[in-house]
């Protein structure tokens, strides 16, 4: 099941009632959120979700380290893009360590 947000606009109360549906989800596989301006800080903590599209979200460095680090423990991610963020020196060691490490994300953009 896929549900494509992108350009809607959404800001962080948005983002936070996003965030809390996977919390619960259990049968959506692919959520496009790209070109949502505001959108920051969604944690990957659904077991059911296989693709994340963030890109041109502008989040800042502490929201994409929040969301590598999530990365971490998320057993199920197959793809996340996060492309046209902005992404600091820190996010950048985040994510090699991530790539040494992870054995479910096989895309990441």
């Amino acid at each position: 099941l896929k549900l494509n947000l992108n350009n809607n606009n959404i800001g962080s109360g948005g983002a936070s009632k996003i965030a809390n549906a996977l919390d619960v989800n259990t049968s959506l596989h692919t959520l496009v959120l790209s070109y949502n301006q505001s959108l920051a800080n969604t944690l990957l903590t659904n077991t059911t979700l296989l693709t994340l599209d963030l890109k041109c979200n502008k989040i800042i460095p502490e929201g994409i380290n929040c969301i590598i680090n999530s990365l971490f423990t998320n057993s199920s991610l197959r793809s996340l893009n996060l492309g046209y963020n902005i992404i600091d020196k820190e996010s950048v060691s985040l994510i090699s360590k991530l790539l040494r490490t992870t054995t479910t994300l096989q895309a990441l953009g």
